[in-house]
């Protein structure tokens, strides 16, 4: 607890300022905070809410600001009622701002294309939204290079914003306040340890998991976890499941991954050939990729051998955070920084001329560029003048940097969580689509930790890493979302 007693008296006193300049040093300003007021349509109910940006600096040893943390709140017109819940919500990465979740998500307003519209699957009608930039993502910086490490790894990371989250309910007179935390891929990791190492401080009622990243205990945990997914990528891709829904390709490939590869993987070696190939037979009728590459591949197929070969006879590879997408085969860069759900086609190309801590002062210029219907968004809409040239939706130094100090699986965390505290409640979902965090090995995590199942809820739905992609997606979300956080 110690830690974020550190944090939180470290926050600098907020106050309206002047816009700053990016020349001016963070020790010579205040914080900058914007306020603006809008109204929405959410549930089909009209909710006038007002909006605060706010940069909160963060002091190092020595007393001075050596990073600004930037959250983004929304909070419903009218008189406060205590019984009003509050959600914290934060991405993953790490190294990524709050953006999939606050303008594709449950934020009041979506990002789509180049223009700004209303999102009325908000869930603004029932909750006060407050939104966190992790430190070195959004428009959030660290101000010296050596600040950078205090707060990417995941103790430094947590214990700063859960020092926020703290503040927040205290200058809001929010402390009596249901709380809920929202997390999306590494995000569920935050949100994790949040709970294990902050519950007795900030007692929150609820989690909600998006995209859980599970432990793996051993590598064939990890081919069983991804094999449901690679059976709704070939339904998808119309390789294997024809006359059957997506959710029905899942569930029939769960259950044979859970009665009849899960047992073949504990035999080993005392499987036989015959065993093997009848196996990789009905592998090969859910999942696209002929039996014989799935038999020498000892039934065990990687992310990349699905990746490039389920759909290699049209010269294609598919995405892994969405295994919709694809791209060409040719010239395709494997393994995760060859995505081109995030990177485009052929992939991630680093040189290793990446800087740590992009924007300090010691940091190359980047290049000029049209500012993003997003930027747009917090300038014009939203009025908040940072002297931070861009909005950094996915910082990859931050991600390369990050120290994750082991790894733990989360849903024994929460698991242990919940059973110290008997109110604590879970939400999670996935997407039939995501092969980098698959949704049957988050079922198969939760049950195994021994999650309480009669306070937890799996929604799953036919979408990518980000379950909120696409309209009909956010509806389903939403309304289960509202029935958590209102208990009805």
């Amino acid at each position: 607890m110690k830690i974020i007693a550190a944090f939180a008296l470290s926050l600098a006193i907020p106050v309206v300022a002047a816009p700053a300049t990016a020349t001016e040093s963070p020790a010579e300003r205040q914080p900058l905070v914007a306020v603006t007021h809008h109204v929405g349509e959410f549930d089909r109910r009209e909710v006038p809410y007002t909006a605060t940006v706010r940069e909160n600096f963060l002091n190092g040893p020595d007393g001075r600001p050596d990073a600004s943390l930037v959250t983004i709140a929304y909070v419903r017109d009218g008189q406060i009622d205590p019984a009003r819940p509050v959600i914290f919500a934060f991405n993953g990465g790490p190294g990524a701002s709050s953006s999939p979740l606050h303008l594709n998500g449950i934020g009041p307003v979506i990002r789509d294309g180049e223009t700004i519209r209303n999102n009325p699957s908000s869930l603004l009608d029932v909750a006060d939204l407050v939104f966190i930039d992790p430190v070195g993502t959004g428009f959030s910086r660290n101000f010296t290079t050596a600040a950078g490490p205090r707060y990417w790894s995941r103790s430094g990371d947590v214990a700063s914003v859960a020092a926020i989250i703290e503040r927040w309910l205290k200058a809001n007179g929010r402390e009596t306040s249901p709380r809920y935390l929202m997390g999306e891929s590494y995000g569920t990791v935050r949100a994790a340890y949040l709970l294990k190492d902050y519950q007795s401080r900030l007692h929150f009622d609820g989690v909600v998991q998006v995209a859980v990243v599970s432990a793996r205990a051993d590598a064939d945990a990890g081919y069983l976890g991804d094999f449901p997914a690679m059976a709704t990528t070939a339904w998808y891709w119309k390789k294997a499941g024809r006359g059957k829904t997506v959710a029905q390709a899942f569930e029939d490939a769960a259950a044979f991954a859970a009665a009849v590869l899960a047992p073949a993987y504990a035999k080993g070696a005392a499987l036989s050939e015959v065993e093997k190939a009848d196996i990789a037979r009905r592998m090969a009728e859910m999942i696209g990729i002929p039996a014989e590459t799935i038999a020498t591949r000892n039934l065990r197929l990687s992310k990349d051998d699905f990746m490039f070969g389920v759909i290699a006879d049209q010269g294609q590879r598919t995405g892994q955070l969405d295994t919709r997408v694809s791209a060409p085969l040719e010239g395709a860069t494997r393994g995760a920084a060859g995505d081109p759900t995030m990177f485009g086609p052929g992939g991630l190309k680093r040189d290793g001329s990446g800087t740590i801590g992009i924007d300090e002062p010691d940091a190359p210029v980047e290049p000029d560029r049209p500012p993003t219907a997003l930027e747009r968004y917090f300038r014009e809409t939203l009025k908040f003048d940072t002297p931070v040239r861009y909005y950094r939706g996915v910082n990859f130094d931050v991600n390369f940097a990050w120290d994750h100090e082991g790894s733990t699986d989360i849903n024994a965390v929460v698991a242990q969580a919940m059973k110290d505290d008997p109110k604590l409640r879970l939400v999670w979902t996935g997407g039939y689509f995501d092969l980098s965090t698959p949704a049957y090995a988050a079922r198969v995590g939760v049950a195994k930790a021994g999650v309480p199942a009669d306070r937890t809820q799996e929604i799953l739905v036919p979408g990518p890493h980000s379950a909120f992609e696409g309209d009909a997606n956010k509806a389903v979300l939403a309304a289960a979302l509202r029935r958590f956080v209102t208990r009805r």
